[in-house]
């Protein structure tokens, strides 16, 4: 689905853009709860076709831009799955004001004093080794086992970062290490997690 440059977007993802059609109320409901002062963790278990990736990179903009100079982690399953599903969509909605470094699979923010997101590989985990970053997400969780959150939740560390917010996304799977995760961190239905006062949030169903 083609996606409106990041700067059509409500301040802080929370707010209804200025053409509502090109964000979906999923969408919206996702950045909400992934921006609110009390949420943490975001686990998004939904169906294809639903805007994930889209908010997948929109979370790491506004990290970018709220975290100056602080890095963020993108774990996907491959380069080849990155260059196919989300690169374009990261180019439709930040390509204007960031610059993407091939070699290094880096997003740079020049403006918001170097931010970056570094896309890394689960089949290359070692990749961020020495990383130092503030917040992270993994994209299609289903491909990509339990040992990229933890390795992901040992390189967050970076103290310049008030809220540190870990998103993960991917598709509903049964028994699936996400959805235990979800549980065990005691996640609220993303309706719920609007409200405030909860640190885990999952989405589960498609609205």
């Amino acid at each position: 689905m083609p996606y409106p440059p990041i700067r059509l977007l409500g301040a802080h993802g929370t707010k209804t853009p200025k053409r509502p059609h090109e964000w979906n109320p999923f969408q919206t409901a996702q950045l909400a709860a992934l921006f609110h002062p009390d949420v943490e963790l975001v686990i998004s278990e939904t169906a294809v076709r639903t805007g994930k990736t889209g908010v997948m990179a929109a979370f790491n903009r506004y990290m970018a831009q709220k975290n100056p100079g602080v890095m963020g982690l993108w774990i996907v399953e491959s380069f080849k799955w990155y260059n196919r599903i989300a690169h374009r969509t990261c180019v439709e909605l930040f390509g204007y004001e960031a610059h993407w470094h091939h070699t290094n699979h880096t997003w740079t923010w020049r403006q918001y004093g170097g931010s970056s997101v570094m896309v890394c590989t689960y089949q290359d985990l070692q990749s961020m080794q020495g990383a130092t970053a503030g917040w992270g997400c993994i994209d299609e969780y289903q491909n990509i086992g339990e040992d990229s959150y933890k390795e992901l939740m040992q390189r967050i560390s970076d103290r310049r970062v008030k809220k540190p917010t870990v998103f993960i996304t991917g598709l509903p799977v049964f028994d699936s290490w996400a959805h235990e995760l979800a549980t065990t961190r005691g996640a609220v239905p993303g309706s719920e997690g609007k409200k405030g006062g909860h640190k885990v949030v999952a989405f589960e169903a498609v609205p």
